[in-house]
């Protein structure tokens, strides 16, 4: 037994792995730029010529946060690559410039090229800026016209900074001199985009592409993203920092954690001590007028889902124009220093309704579960034997028929430790309880990657110690089961 414990408590390790790696992953190929739920770009002028200082301070701010969330390292340890791409290609934080330079690279396999060109239509979006001072000094009746004409322009340069494309990068070069012909007050912008032409076509006669084809693996060591995620939740069980509140994510999660663990818990204590008994009185009493009626209950209950049940209550026991017996949501009310279990039990009517909508499903499904289980068992042969040896009843379903034909509940009971974390999104928002469910609900709209990470994760690691306490379960409640090979079976 020992031994089978350690071995599977080894496999945990490459198990954990994968799964907070899958995890991680997920979240940094999520399309959703973290930083922009600190920081919003600036809003544009009339004109929709840009401030540009403004947007330096925005991208530096950008580059404060990111180093504080350390997003401005490398994900993982190393990097699958072709020698045409840099070293330095994760410092691009911007998505859509990444991929931009991304579809550049792949077309010729000149990174210097790609970057030259690149920085220059970068220069040429800055110069509208210069441009845009030098239209002031214009008569007021051409001031209007050439303002339009230089928003237009820069339009078309920012489409150019996103698109990789030939014919569409060409079709936006003509698209621009013709803008620029006739109209002197752009004869600057004209001589830079002379010059972004020049580097563009530098990019076609400088082609490496025989570099895409050479792999190489680029490390970055132990200072990615991933170390030090998994470093701070090993050493100091810190999940970093919640994107929507602020708060770190274990502080959040110890706070709401205890709601959900009540409710889970005392409604599959409650499940298992209704759902045991009747499964097994409806087995002894196969055919009986108890186990039909109880069939027919059981599969009603089991047909009607928790959201309807749950409403229907509130409809009804919680209405002041019905029955106005129970509080229609779990409010938590502090009155001074009470503790959590002080302040869950401070007014038990509060927890009738949503303790009937968490257990009446697990009761219906575990009760079927445990029926056909043990008229499974009650057929075999060792219970006809016990009955012959004058055991009563009550004794032989006990002792020789649960115990054989509980497998089935304990495999079920390996499901209740990551329920006792995730909780029920759709109860605990209908009955306001203050729980995990309801949090990883609103950070899936609020785009609070750490937050989901983190239940991920936990939710992960608290399903694979499930499946343990199950195994060990199997064995104890049956000794037919071992954990090794038996000699004579290698």
């Amino acid at each position: 037994m020992l031994a089978y414990i350690i071995k599977r408590i080894l496999f945990f390790i490459p198990t954990l792995f994968i799964i907070s790696l899958v995890a991680f992953m997920i979240s940094v190929n999520s399309p959703i730029d973290p930083v922009n739920n600190f920081v919003s770009e600036p809003e544009e002028l009339g004109f929709q010529v840009k401030d540009f200082q403004s947007q330096r301070n925005l991208q530096d701010s950008r580059q404060r946060i990111r180093e504080k969330f350390n997003l401005h390292l490398p994900v993982f340890y190393f990097r699958l690559a072709s020698l045409a791409e840099p070293d330095t290609f994760y410092r691009i934080h911007d998505k859509q410039k990444r991929k931009t330079l991304g579809q550049l690279l792949d077309r010729t396999g000149n990174w210097s090229a790609v970057q030259g060109y690149y920085g220059q239509l970068a220069t040429f979006y800055q110069g509208h800026g210069h441009a845009f001072a030098a239209i002031q000094e214009l008569p007021y009746e051409e001031r209007q016209a050439a303002t339009d004409a230089l928003s237009t322009s820069m339009s078309i340069t920012s489409a150019l900074l996103s698109t990789a494309k030939p014919e569409g990068i060409t079709h936006r070069f003509y698209q621009l001199d013709t803008l620029y012909s006739n109209r002197q007050y752009l004869r600057l912008l004209h001589d830079e985009l002379l010059k972004v032409r020049f580097s563009y076509e530098q990019l076609y006669t400088q082609k490496h592409l025989w570099k895409k084809y050479v792999p190489v693996i680029v490390w970055y060591g132990s200072n990615n993203q991933y170390h030090k995620w998994a470093s701070a939740i090993l050493t100091k069980l810190d999940f970093g920092r919640s994107y929507q509140s602020g708060q770190p994510i274990s502080q959040r999660i110890g706070e709401l954690f205890f709601w959900s663990f009540m409710f889970t818990l005392i409604s599959v204590i409650l499940a298992y001590l209704i759902s045991l008994p009747l499964g097994i009185l409806s087995a002894a009493l196969h055919g009986s007028r108890f186990d039909k009626i109880s069939t027919v209950i059981v599969f009603a209950f089991d047909s009607l889902p928790n959201f309807w049940v749950a409403t229907l209550l509130l409809v009804t026991f919680a209405n002041p124009d019905v029955f106005n017996w129970f509080p229609s949501s779990f409010n938590i009310i502090r009155t001074g220093d009470e503790g959590l279990i002080e302040l869950f039990f401070q007014d038990i009517n509060r927890l009738i309704l949503p303790l009937i909508a968490y257990t009446y499903g697990q009761v219906a499904y575990m009760s079927r579960l445990m029926r056909s289980s043990m008229l499974e068992v009650i057929q075999q042969d060792y219970m006809r034997t016990a009955r012959a040896k004058g055991l009563r009843e009550r004794m032989v379903l006990l002792r020789h028929g649960f115990r054989n034909a509980s497998l089935p509940i304990i495999t079920r009971f390996a499901g209740v430790l990551p329920a006792l974390l995730g909780g029920n999104v759709i109860l605990e928002t209908i009955f306001m309880i203050p729980g995990m469910g309801r949090e990883v609900f609103e950070a899936c709209f609020a785009q609070d990657i750490p937050m989901i990470m983190a239940v991920f994760t936990l939710t992960g690691f608290l399903a694979i110690l499930g499946y343990l306490v199950s195994d060990l379960l199997y064995a104890w409640t049956d000794p037919r089961i071992k954990f090794h090979k038996q000699e004579g079976n290698q």
